[in-house]
């Protein structure tokens, strides 16, 4: 069912992306919301639209009139001012050590040459005094700890079954696959285990997964 005004929320968000220049990963990491879903909204073979706690968290950002800058962008803007002033920080790689992001993105960032993703506005927002410790999310941070728990659990259960199963299931398995994404979210994932391992993953990895067409 169509919701009064989501073509209007649409407009805004792309604006905003312009605005930004964010592709829809970056758009939908700064919503809080799942790339695929954000990529069916604006996809011209499907009729999904935000609806539920999905359309609270686009209104939410957009936070007023869709004439407005994004809430996560003003905020990145505050962000901006205060490292131009502030002494707590002597480097950026401090800055970056602190938040548990890479020097380099942060730098990048920092300059205007690219958009940080929502968590770290908000990290560095909290560094700088901008926002109080429960703006970091706790919540939304369990909620999606639970998800990914539950999508291994599913994972291990479909790839047991192709494990189990004749090798033509194996090669349509194979054939539907983009093994180099595959790679990426695993190595991704191992890394996650230890945020020295992390960081390094984040440093040297180029490749972009591309968007699912699932």
């Amino acid at each position: 069912m169509d919701i009064p005004g989501q073509d209007e929320i649409l407009i805004a968000l792309l604006r905003v992306a312009e605005e930004n220049k964010w592709d829809k990963r970056q758009l939908a990491n700064a919503l809080g919301i799942p790339m695929d879903s954000v990529r069916k909204w604006f996809s011209p073979h499907s009729s999904r639209r935000p609806a539920g706690e999905n359309l609270r968290r686009v209104r939410e950002f957009l936070g007023g009139p869709c004439t407005q800058k994004a809430p996560v962008a003003l905020l990145w803007d505050q962000v901006v001012s205060w490292w131009t002033e502030q002494h707590r920080f002597p480097t950026v790689d401090a800055l970056a050590e602190a938040i548990g992001w890479t020097s380099t993105a942060l730098l990048e960032c920092l300059q205007g040459k690219a958009s940080p993703p929502r968590l770290v506005v908000e990290r560095v927002a909290f560094e700088a005094g901008l926002r109080k410790p429960d703006a970091l999310g706790a919540a939304e941070l369990r909620r999606r700890v639970r998800r990914l728990h539950r999508l291994l659990e599913l994972l291990g259960d479909d790839l047991g079954w192709f494990r189990d199963a004749n090798v033509e299931g194996r090669n349509l398995l194979r054939a539907s696959l983009n093994f180099k994404d595959v790679g990426y979210y695993a190595t991704l994932l191992m890394s996650l285990a230890e945020e020295e391992h992390f960081q390094r993953w984040s440093a040297l990895t180029t490749y972009k997964p591309r968007e699912s067409s699932c």
